[in-house]
């Protein structure tokens, strides 16, 4: 039985929130490498997304995964399987067949063999790097991919591999001076572009990245132009939620009105540029979350007992002035006027005051949270974990 936590990148007791988190990470890794020119290098990362897409379906479901984690529980180790040789042709070959599919323990016994066959090659330390990246052995995959570069020094997908395995050990940093390096390269500017523009992504430089897309959109056609455009919806996406100022543990509250207009047209954009379900999802929500800031209510509700005492006191003295201005002096029924006059300001003042709109209701219930006066769960906070992206 395969197992999707390797696929992923996590260990079997990971969080909800650190699978979800690793999805999206392998996701944006692998989906920029659908347009590869490396046929097998191609089919590898079709088949990685299809992979990434059933772990996110199956593990990121409670029920789903108890079943999941019951099954693989039950089910004896995988032992490395030994390739018999019926694939035809020679290690080297069979071992970059095994990568198109995702068999990784058979492509890294070929490639082992492959070694005894035809010797210390880049292509062999590549196709050795790209098994164990695919296993997971993360120091292993980067030595030997840098050793793959180091004899292959003019050959841009070499130099890729190493930051591939850069990004998913965390090193976004030197990932980005590999692309950096490797975008003088014949053909690989383009390649390399998006590799720093995911880095930016995932290092939360969104600015930077959305302004690097923006310019190599411009350029881009077919299939990597849609693949541009999902990450560039990606990074509008991020910059969105990076705008408020106000942030909670399940995601953040907009609390003036310059956070809305700075927001609404980066999310206008996002279908502009790409047409993936889910992004266009996440946009609606995020939308029908600053509606629903820009609509005016009363807080904390409607001031039914101000108005009502306002209401009888001024009544009350305006009844009795005017009555003393009957057998008194004229004075009263001036002051009576002045009464209703006080009165009905004192109303309009206490409606005004209540009635707000939602942004203005969440910066007072972020203040009031502040000091632990109330849960800001009420004014409605969206949350930043949905969706893949």
């Amino acid at each position: 039985m395969e197992d999707l936590y390797l696929a992923v990148g996590v260990s079997r007791t990971a969080s909800k929130s650190d699978i979800e988190t690793a999805i999206k990470q392998k996701f944006r890794i692998w989906n920029k490498r659908v347009n590869s020119s490396d046929l097998s290098r191609r089919q590898e990362a079709e088949t990685r997304l299809a992979r990434l897409e059933e772990a996110r379906r199956i593990l990121l479901d409670k029920a789903k995964r108890a079943e999941y984690d019951r099954v693989l529980a039950a089910s004896p180790p995988a032992a490395a399987p030994a390739p018999t040789g019926a694939e035809g042709g020679n290690w080297l070959e069979r071992a970059t067949t095994y990568l198109g599919r995702n068999d990784y323990h058979s492509a890294a016994y070929a490639a082992r063999e492959a070694r005894k066959e035809v010797g210390d090659i880049g292509e062999v330390w590549a196709t050795l790097a790209r098994a164990n990246y695919g296993l997971n052995r993360l120091d292993e995959a980067l030595y030997e991919a840098k050793e793959a570069a180091r004899l292959e020094q003019d050959r841009s997908e070499r130099h890729f591999l190493v930051a591939d395995v850069l990004e998913s050990m965390g090193n976004w940093s030197e990932a980005i001076g590999i692309y950096e390096q490797v975008r003088v390269m014949p053909g690989a500017a383009d390649e390399a572009d998006m590799g720093i523009a995911n880095a930016y992504i995932s290092t939360d430089r969104f600015q930077e990245a959305i302004k690097l897309l923006d310019r190599l959109r411009e350029s881009a056609s077919g299939g990597f132009k849609a693949v541009v455009g999902r990450y560039l919806a990606i990074a509008l996406i991020f910059r969105v939620e990076q705008i408020p100022k106000v942030r909670t543990v399940t995601g953040y509250l907009i609390t003036t009105a310059e956070e809305m207009a700075a927001m609404r047209p980066l999310l206008a954009r996002v279908p502009n540029v790409t047409e993936d379900a889910e992004l266009l999802a996440e946009v609606r929500r995020k939308q029908k979350y600053l509606a629903s800031c820009d609509v005016e209510t009363y807080w904390p509700d409607f001031p039914v007992g101000e108005v009502l005492k306002a209401s009888v006191v001024g009544l009350a003295l305006a009844i009795t002035s005017f009555a003393c201005a009957g057998t008194v002096s004229a004075g009263w029924a001036l002051f009576g006027i002045l009464v209703v006059g006080i009165s009905i300001g004192y109303i309009v003042w206490v409606i005004g005051d209540r009635r707000k709109f939602q942004w203005e209701v969440n910066a007072e219930v972020a203040k009031l949270h502040k000091y632990g006066v109330l849960d800001p769960s009420v004014t409605g906070i969206v949350s930043t974990g949905s969706g893949v992206y």
